[in-house]
């Protein structure tokens, strides 16, 4: 409607134009590099010169894709990779979890570590650069993942051995890449709790194959984020019910999980889900990570120099009481572990 009174009515008004010049945003945008079949490769430079790269899937849940650092280029005008730091906080758990099992088998002259799902091949890329002994074994079902690991995320070592296929059929298949009893530690880097993955994941027989594979003292870490709690100490059950003389000699086996503590404030959602890392292998070796908290100090002192650089956040959080360890007794019913599969499989058959 209008107004009869109107010149007054703009006179408080900001003017249109002014002389001033509008400050454009020189933050720059994330980029995908390439595309191919419902896979992403995605980079945002950084305020120093550098960049990060990650690789995003179209059926992704969530948006806590793994991060992998580039330096600012060089005087010849080339980026290198990062490889003594790690953004993921459940890749520096996995990293402490590591370098506590290495070390206490260090009288061997050669380590085998297993990664189940390699992504971007951030974590076993930092294993083989910062351990000499270290050989690593990865699992990736889809081919055009190892492709674009090897090309945008420098994923290739002499001592990186990457297989294309199904983890459960290699894991559980007569002819693995790697000896029975020889893995000091196996990763299982899949995100299965929340759906995506096969229910073969949560059978009996998968965990005794994979027990098979490792030494007494060896650790496997698993990417647990996002779960419910009941979910994961029914895992944590699963894996304990599969331990027997046959698998894993007499060595019994705890279950650690690594969480988020009060000390932090962060609010999860769907999106940003909580991590989350479950931890199985001997009491013995989780209690030094379990008894972190209480002396952090000394806690460092226990592990290899490179593993301090590496999982520096991580440990920094587990001291202001940001990260937390909490025992998992064996107490999950059968029935609830019996239920996750199921509903893994009628899943699937929908």
């Amino acid at each position: 409607m209008a107004c009869e009174s109107s010149d007054s009515d703009l006179e408080g008004l900001p003017p249109l134009f002014n002389d001033e010049v509008p400050k454009l945003s020189m933050v720059p945008r994330p980029k995908t590099l390439e595309r191919r079949d419902g896979w992403s490769v995605v980079e945002e430079e950084t305020a120093d010169g550098g960049a990060l790269r990650w690789m995003v899937s179209d059926a992704a849940l969530s948006l806590d894709q793994t991060r992998v650092q580039l330096t600012a280029p060089d005087l010849k005008g080339e980026r290198h990779f990062c490889r003594d730091s790690l953004r993921a906080a459940s890749h520096q758990v996995m990293v402490l979890a590591l370098g506590l099992a290495l070390d206490s088998t260090s009288e061997c002259l050669r380590h085998s570590l297993c990664v189940l799902g390699g992504g971007g091949m951030a974590l076993p890329m930092v294993l083989v650069t910062q351990v000499q002994s270290v050989w690593v074994h990865v699992v990736e079902l889809h081919d055009v993942v190892i492709d674009f690991a090897v090309r945008y995320f420098g994923a290739s070592h002499e001592r990186l051995l990457v297989e294309q296929g199904d983890a459960i059929s290699i894991v559980q298949g007569p002819t693995r890449p790697w000896l029975p009893k020889s893995l000091a530690g196996l990763v299982v880097d899949i995100d299965f709790l929340r759906g995506t993955a096969p229910p073969e994941f949560l059978s009996l027989d998968f965990w005794k194959a994979l027990w098979a594979t490792m030494k007494p003292d060896a650790i496997v870490a698993v990417n647990t984020i996002g779960a419910e709690a009941a979910d994961v100490q029914a895992l944590a059950q699963l894996a304990r019910m599969a331990v027997t003389v046959e698998t894993f000699g007499a060595t019994a086996i705890g279950a650690l999980v690594l969480e988020p503590g009060p000390g932090d404030r962060r609010v999860w959602t769907a999106l940003i889900p909580r991590p989350s890392v479950l931890l199985l292998a001997p009491p013995l070796l989780l209690s030094k990570i379990a008894g972190a908290a209480r002396n952090p100090e000394g806690f460092e002192r226990q592990l290899p120099s490179w593993v301090g650089r590496v999982a520096a956040d991580v440990l920094r959080a587990m001291a202001q009481g940001k990260l937390q360890a909490s025992w998992l007794e064996p107490t999950a019913e059968l029935s609830k572990i019996t239920r996750l599969h199921r509903c893994r499989i009628e899943s699937r058959v929908e």
